[in-house]
């Protein structure tokens, strides 16, 4: 979410909100999507589905959210619904990218039978 990115103050807070709901846990930064990394959008929503109470607790904040940006912001539970379900769907995806990834030409004896068993589910 861009607000974090751009608001030194909101972040400190979503850090502040994230050690008083669980003391014991290391805070947990936000992930932004970018658009050349297609499966950054599963990171994103699922640190976002993570952190679903911090961050609403920050946005619905006025010391820390400007009213304006609240409701451009605002979270509708739908949304957290779709990404909570969107996030299952990606999930495959992810694994199969992170497999890909390593290796600089994934070899096709290696390919085709993660895409098979990845169509056939």
């Amino acid at each position: 979410m861009g607000h974090f990115a751009h608001s030194p103050m909101a972040t400190g807070e979503l850090e502040k909100r994230q050690l008083q709901m669980v003391p014991d846990k290391q805070a947990l930064k936000l992930i932004q999507h970018v658009k050349t990394r297609w499966n950054s959008v599963y990171d994103m929503f699922e640190r976002l589905l993570q952190l679903q109470w911090p961050v609403t607790a920050v946005l619905s904040d006025k010391n820390f959210t400007k009213p304006t940006d609240a409701k451009t912001l605002d979270m509708r539970e739908e949304y957290w619904s779709l990404m909570s379900d969107l996030v299952p769907l990606l999930q495959p995806l992810q694994l199969m990218m992170s497999l890909y990834s390593t290796s600089d030409q994934p070899s096709a004896s290696a390919v085709y039978p993660t895409l098979w068993s990845f169509i056939n589910v």
